[in-house]
């Protein structure tokens, strides 16, 4: 009896899954502390690159409150299927990215360039400021699968607020506004979300104003299963160059745009409502 009872203890030992973690960041942090020491919220890191760096599948990273001048970048992170990494504004402070580059693309508050291999994140109540961007050639731009933007504000970019190339994304309950236009040219006419290409989508109760281009483009593909509902957009399109405002829809030249459900928005006083074409 005393052998097969060790045996059990043996075997649960075995299964017993890893913890997930809770981190913390802070502009008064620093980076000389061990990831083992940025679990305690009095010990955190102090740039979102080195504490990225420390997170593993199901980990949260708490932001404390402030301004933070360097991007974070979560190109090759991924958490997986129920275990999502998750980074976020600390409960009732509020965290700005705002990068101090102008130009470059450290001047992005967010990126991520690895589609296949960035993934299972949510972000939850952080800002994006693009106010130090001195150039229309750097933004917030995403490629991964299985995002979710929750509580997000993006503003102030001469850029998109929120460039996407991505399947199975979520954003929702966030505002995006007040991007720039420096020339109102063709090619930078700014959009609030501009999503290029992906699947299994939804972009549902957002507020999107003061977007030169228009609250969100939806080009060139291939897109399918996406839905676009309960969100409000007015005052987009400013630039006197663009036929936009609201929302756009276009087919790309030999691409294909289906499954596309657009449902209760409130869309009023854009240059344009809800508008679809095609090119090709």
């Amino acid at each position: 009896m005393p052998i097969l009872i060790c045996a059990l203890i043996v075997l649960l030992v075995s299964i017993t899954p890893a913890w997930a973690t809770t981190r913390y960041v802070s502009t008064t942090g620093s980076d000389a502390n061990s990831c083992v020491a940025s679990e305690n919220i009095a010990t955190p890191k102090l740039t979102p690159a080195s504490a990225i760096a420390c997170l593993s599948a199901g980990d949260t990273l708490y932001f404390r409150g402030g301004t933070y001048t360097t991007q974070i970048n979560v190109t090759g992170k991924s958490g997986s299927a129920g275990s999502e990494i998750t980074m976020a504004s600390y409960t009732g402070e509020t965290a700005t990215i705002a990068p101090s580059a102008s130009t470059g693309d450290a001047a992005r508050a967010l990126i991520g360039f690895s589609r296949a291999s960035t993934g299972y994140i949510i972000f939850d109540g952080l800002v994006f400021d693009g106010v130090n961007l001195a150039t229309g050639t750097n933004g917030n731009i995403v490629r991964g699968h299985h995002l979710t933007f929750r509580n997000i504000e993006s503003k102030n970019w001469k850029y998109h607020g929120l460039y996407f190339e991505a399947d199975n994304l979520i954003v929702e309950t966030s505002i995006i506004h007040d991007q720039t236009s420096v020339t109102c040219a063709a090619g930078t006419r700014w959009y609030g979300i501009y999503f290029h290409d992906g699947a299994n989508v939804s972009i549902q109760n957002t507020h999107f104003y003061n977007n030169p281009g228009g609250a969100i483009q939806i080009f060139p593909g291939p897109i399918s299963a996406m839905t676009v509902q309960y969100n409000s957009m007015h005052e987009n399109g400013s630039c006197a160059s663009t036929d936009f405002g609201g929302m756009v829809i276009s087919q790309g030249s030999g691409q294909t745009i289906n499954g596309v459900t657009i449902a209760n928005n409130l869309v009023y006083n854009n240059k344009s409502g809800v508008e679809t074409d095609s090119h090709g």
